[in-house]
């Protein structure tokens, strides 16, 4: 039983602290610049650094949620209810009971939550525990062309190094414990010897599952009828759906925490699980499983709690990036600036810096990719002119007296940036953890489909006209190959509990080899290009491999400085944000699935909405 204790100075354990104390956090920062003496004297300068830097700032965010509020501190009771009490009539408290509180018997301030509890997390740090801390490297060329202009190339590095993770200890155990198979057999119309040793003597539909059928305890007969594990879980609205679409780990979830309910007792007897003890659902959870001696952590590293996260330093990131820049000097009026950056940055997912963010927490390096939200190419432009209005310029160049003052001065400025779209995840169903990505099912297809990518406007969309990402005249979804696999025993696969899952197809004629017929009344058929992995498996697609929309922008400024008297003057700025009114396409579905839990179906790459407006505004500014 995992129990807490107070540790640090003026505790009952001074001598102890949550992780170890950290004395070798020495960031050095060293360069040079050298002056080379080619390509003219003077003219061209390498310069070189690298430098250490430790990132504790962030630490009490981390820390201050887990130690300040660990479980015991406080409790979330929930009470759940039951045929007669619905809800928590504090009139009934005085009867005990008729309605039971929501808090386990015996709970008091730090002392162990109970095992049956179930519904409190706990967090957990590595005893190693330590500041991130990222090392900077670069390397840059300079040359000047002439004195009024230089250019740079540049390499910069940052690696960022003990990152702050944290995995979900408790995810659910269905990989190594026999219940991969188990749930397999299941779903395709089988019998689990093990889950029927497992839950036998217990009817778990003894509310949940399809009305007008008789059940009774896992191992008798109903109605000529064998009552198995197999048939109770396609049955219960608890486990069908997410068995039906693949979802184990939230089948193993569910099982964990699975309560039996009595009906009909006594006459009832064994079926209407009569001959078992009272339980207070509320704050009992995992009483199937109790019943036959099933080890309190067979799906759960830690069956005390809902999740046990383990913070500790497992992450890192490498980019790398190559940069050149354009630098002109004011001349004749103009400045301005054009620079290029071409970047890859490598790490993990953003989803893995959540609890269960991993795929699969005991195969985290698998994770390791290129990260989202990372723009390949960015260009950067931006410059300003003294417009030629005044004495001596080419635009009222003999004005003079309160007129000149008024037209001489004036500066436009532009900036102008585009960058490529960063790169982004095709999903699927989560057959393990977290970050469902496809199966390829043909590679040559995927390698057309990825070049198609590209918004395309006017796809009809009942009432309205909308984007895509991928033509839809050439690519659509269809009903995954595995759901033809689900068994229709217990409706598992008809009416609201059937397999959603779905494949990406390109649109081919009738009598293409290896092709399905579509159900759209086209008379078309489908060549799958990607689908969703096995239950257990990682997808073999990978993860950020697409290009997401390009971005660029358009804004200018016009300033101007009016002198007052010796020591003060009037700033006039105008600014237009997105000149052009440039209309940012939203991000596309690129879900291969419908929304598994409504089944509404979204059309492959969809784009419904876009954002950007043109924004105006001036000032003035009085300086004195």
């Amino acid at each position: 039983m995992t129990t807490l204790q107070f540790v640090g100075k003026g505790s009952p354990h001074s001598g102890t602290s949550v992780y170890k104390d950290d004395w070798n956090n020495f960031g050095p920062a060293v360069g040079f610049a050298w002056q080379v003496p080619w390509f003219g004297k003077e003219k061209t300068t390498v310069r070189g650094g690298y430098q250490l830097t430790f990132q504790g700032g962030s630490r009490f965010n981390a820390l201050e949620v887990p130690l300040s509020f660990p479980p015991g501190r406080t409790y979330t009771g929930t009470y759940s209810g039951d045929s007669t009490n619905v809800y928590l009539d504090l009139n009934k408290l005085s009867a005990p009971g008729v309605v039971p509180t929501p808090l386990p018997a015996g709970v008091a301030p730090m002392t162990p939550i109970p095992i049956t509890d179930r519904s409190q997390a706990i967090s957990f740090f590595d005893p190693n525990y330590a500041s991130p801390y990222v090392q900077n490297v670069t390397l840059s060329v300079t040359h000047s062309v002439r004195n009024n202009l230089s250019v740079d190339f540049r390499y910069i590095g940052t690696l960022a190094r003990k990152q702050y993770t944290s995995i979900n200890l408790n995810s659910n155990n269905f990989l190594y414990n026999g219940l991969l198979a188990e749930f397999d057999r299941i779903r395709s119309g089988g019998e689990s010897p093990m889950l029927d040793k497992m839950l036998n003597g217990i009817n778990v539909c003894t509310t949940g599952c399809a009305a007008g059928v008789s059940y009774g305890a896992i191992g008798n007969s109903v109605n000529g009828v064998v009552q198995t594990a197999a048939l109770q879980l396609r049955s219960s609205s608890t486990f069908n759906a997410n068995l039906a679409n693949g979802n184990y780990s939230a089948v193993a979830g569910s099982l964990n925490t699975l309560d039996y309910f009595k009906s009909g007792c006594p006459a009832a007897g064994v079926n209407g699980n009569c001959n078992l003890p009272d339980i207070n659902t509320s704050v009992i959870k995992g009483a199937v499983l109790r019943v036959n001696g099933n080890p309190e952590n067979f799906i759960a590293t830690n069956p005390q709690f809902t999740t046990a996260n383990y913070f500790s330093n497992a992450g890192n990131d490498n980019y790398h990036s190559f940069q050149a820049e354009v630098t002109l000097r004011p001349t004749h009026g103009f400045s301005g600036t054009a620079n290029y950056t071409w970047s890859k940055n490598l790490g993990l997912p953003c989803a893995a810096c959540a609890p269960t963010g991993f795929t699969n927490p005991v195969d985290r390096h698998a994770d390791y990719s290129i990260v989202n939200n990372s723009h390949p190419h960015v260009l950067r432009t931006n410059g300003n002119i003294e417009l030629p209005f005044g004495p001596g310029k080419l635009l009222f160049g003999n004005s003079a007296g309160p007129l000149a003052r008024i037209v001489e001065g004036w500066r436009f400025g532009a900036i102008w940036t585009a960058s490529s779209g960063p790169w982004t995840n095709i999903t699927a169903q989560n057959m393990l953890y977290a970050n469902g990505v496809p199966d390829v099912a043909d590679p040559n297809l995927l390698k057309e489909l990825l070049a198609d990518a590209g918004v395309k406007w006017g796809a009809p969309a009942d009432a309205f006209v909308e984007g895509r990402y991928f033509d839809p005249a050439k690519w659509t979804k269809v009903s995954d190959p595995q759901c033809s696999n689900v068994t229709n025993l217990q409706s598992l696969n008809t009416g609201s509990n059937r397999c959603l899952l779905q494949a990406v197809a390109k649109i081919v004629d009738p009598g293409t080899p290896g092709s399905i017929p579509l159900n759209d009344g086209t008379g078309k058929n489908g060549l799958i290009v990607l689908q969703n992995p096995s239950p257990g498996k990682r997808g073999n697609l990978g993860q950020n491999i697409l290009r997401g929309l390009p971005i660029w922008r358009f804004d200018t400024n016009l300033a101007k400085s009016f002198r007052i008297a010796e020591s003060k003057s009037l700033q006039f700025r105008a600014d237009a944000f997105n000149v052009f009114n440039h209309s940012q396409p939203a991000n596309p579905n690129l879900s291969i699935n419908p929304n598994l839990t409504t089944g509404a179906s979204v059309p492959w790459g969809q784009i419904t909405t876009k954002t950007g407006n043109r924004v105006l505004q001036a000032q003035l500014r009085l300086q004195f």
